[in-house]
């Protein structure tokens, strides 16, 4: 009996006490019940906010501090709301000088005057055709100096309805058109002196490919100069035969090798009449001693071979007197 009652108290303390403090409810599928909030991300604090958002000023602040090439960002109205550092070398404007005033003010007339009622036509109609592509347009600097730049412009549209803006990037191109303008005077001249010359003249590859030919030596031919261009030089249309294009190919690769070569020939000109030339091949070489050009050219001697077929046609008449 003792025993008995011993097992119904214990019994009875092991109900009121509860299952053990090891133990988890368990959900009808056996899985263990997680507590409120377990396995979520944690709400980012105010401090932590405004930590993200100082960074993300920080890197777009450098991005604007080391961008190579100007970038203006203005509103659809025209007025600057960012520039880089690099305007100022560029343009002679410090950044505080421009943000907050008109675009307009880096443009020469027309586009000065004109520029903001572009900009309301935009607003109007949504066409343009200045968006998403490059052009070169003449800017203005802060002395008033001007100068071509390339300009490409780009719209943004920010998230939640925020008006959009535009961001431009000039790349100043004013060396570049410079040298442009150098090389085709330097191309003129060349030309000049190319094509007034009386001698028949030439540039080829160390290979004998034509490069050029002079305005003399197209007029004994009746080929055109593009189509010269590009071809053998042994397969132009002054030779006339076989064996003299062998002999115009085996100079052209001795000159190839670094040797002056000069000899006597007889071209066929369009006329019909044979030309004589006193024939060079002067190979060019670079710095480096490499030969990277060949300049053939030809001296028009048919007058002193006609003379001199005379004078021993002569000869040969009073020795057979």
């Amino acid at each position: 009996m003792e025993d008995t009652g011993a097992q119904g108290r214990s019994e009875r303390a092991a109900r009121e006490s509860g299952p053990p403090s090891s133990s988890r409810a368990v959900r009808p599928d056996r899985s263990p019940t997680k507590s409120l909030g377990q396995g979520s991300a944690p709400t980012p604090t105010v401090e932590a906010l405004q930590s993200a958002l100082r960074r993300s000023e920080a890197h777009y602040r450098a991005l604007l501090e080391s961008i190579l090439d100007p970038l203006i960002t203005i509103d659809d109205h025209g007025t600057i709301r960012e520039v880089s550092a690099s305007v100022e070398r560029v343009f002679g404007y410090a950044p505080a000088d421009l943000v907050g005033r008109n675009i307009k003010l880096l443009m020469p007339e027309p586009h000065l005057s004109q520029h903001d009622e572009y900009l309301a036509n935009y607003r109007r109609t949504g066409v343009t055709n200045i968006l998403n592509r490059t052009r070169e347009f003449e800017v203005v600097r802060k002395d008033g100096s001007r100068f071509i730049c390339e300009l490409s412009v780009s719209r943004v549209d920010p998230d939640g309805g925020a008006a959009c803006f535009f961001v431009g990037t000039f790349r100043d191109v004013s060396a570049r058109k410079s040298a442009e303008s150098a090389l085709r005077d330097r191309e003129q001249r060349f030309h000049a002196i190319f094509d007034g010359t009386y001698q028949h003249l030439g540039l080829l590859d160390p290979e004998g490919q034509i490069l050029e030919i002079n305005q003399t030596a197209l007029d004994a031919t009746h080929v055109l100069h593009e189509d010269l261009i590009g071809a053998p030089f042994w397969e132009g249309p002054w030779w006339s035969d076989v064996p003299t294009r062998e002999r115009i190919r085996g100079g052209v690769a001795a000159a190839a090798a670094g040797k002056f070569v000069r000899f006597e020939v007889e071209i066929c000109a369009r006329h019909g009449a044979p030309i004589d030339l006193d024939f060079s091949l002067k190979p060019v070489r670079n710095e480096n001693g490499d030969v990277v050009l060949l300049i053939p050219e030809g001296r028009d001697i048919s007058e002193f071979k006609r003379a001199q077929r005379a004078e021993t046609t002569m000869l040969r008449a009073l020795a057979s007197i």
